[in-house]
């Protein structure tokens, strides 16, 4: 099956743009004391007729999963706690909304391999609070097991199999542990994250990750921003639109009222 260009005019407008990009930075490399380092190019958002149209090639042409158990095979491609953690934020990468997450992250400090999002500042002023949060963290990290195990469980035990053998924390894991014994039986991934206010990212890759890398699980929770609680169908939730699609499978999925969606990916 051929991908599908869902929005062609925003792929041939974003070519022409990142051509004009690569002769600039040419330039650039060629004498930078003389040129300016061009701003990179992002592809700009669809309008609201071309959101339009693309909705409509889903709903015609994609099929439709909203419940029940699914898998789903590409034979092409085999390759309360926020007080506490800052958002991420890079001006270079994130282009819309905000992103939380709990846990380890990749070092992208100097000599730093591995990090944490705390927000210090604010674990200096409630101690308590944080300590208090922290003490549930091997819950939370026995709830994310059950929660996925019980759905995918040679993807979790896979995953756990790989972070044990680099020795790499979970999120179930307050501190780094020093020797195997230290480790959450319950390890399968090292953050949880959650974003807000239609977040999103441009497409990319991270220079020298490797191409084997653990699998990542998402939760799809319909969430009240002002209670926290979820969000019922009675209390008025109903999303139109916005389905999460497979654009080379043409394949999408639409979240029901009522319904938490799992994928492992």
């Amino acid at each position: 099956m051929r991908p599908i260009n869902l929005f062609p005019a925003v792929t041939k407008d974003f070519r022409q743009r990142f051509a004009e990009y690569k002769l600039l930075m040419e330039e650039y490399k060629a004498d930078p004391e003389n040129n300016q380092k061009p701003p990179q190019v992002f592809a700009r958002n669809p309008t609201k007729e071309e959101n339009k149209s693309a909705l409509e090639i889903v709903e015609k042409t994609f099929y439709t999963i909203d419940l029940n158990y699914n898998k789903i095979y590409n034979e092409g491609d085999n390759q309360m706690c926020k007080e506490f953690i800052s958002p991420v934020a890079s001006k270079s990468r994130k282009c819309k909304g905000i992103m939380w997450a709990l846990g380890w992250r990749k070092g992208y400090d100097g000599l730093e391999i591995l990090g944490i999002y705390r927000h210090q500042a604010a674990i200096n002023k409630n101690p308590d609070g944080f300590r208090n949060l922290m003490e549930g963290s091997a819950r939370a990290g026995q709830i994310l097991w059950k929660t996925f195990h019980s759905f995918g469980d040679v993807a979790v035990e896979k995953n756990q199999a790989y972070m044990n053998c680099f020795n790499i924390p979970s999120i179930a894991d307050n501190n780094f542990p020093e020797n195997p014994e230290d480790k959450s039986p319950f390890g399968f991934a090292l953050n949880l994250a959650f974003s807000l206010h239609g977040f999103y990212n441009h497409h990319h890759t991270d220079d020298g990750d490797l191409l084997d890398l653990p699998l990542p699980f998402a939760l799809i929770i319909p969430t009240s921003r002002i209670t926290g609680r979820i969000a019922t169908a009675a209390q008025g939730y109903d999303v139109e639109n916005g389905q999460f699609i497979f654009r080379d499978i043409q394949l999408a999925l639409k979240f029901k009222p009522n319904y938490i969606c799992r994928l492992i990916f």
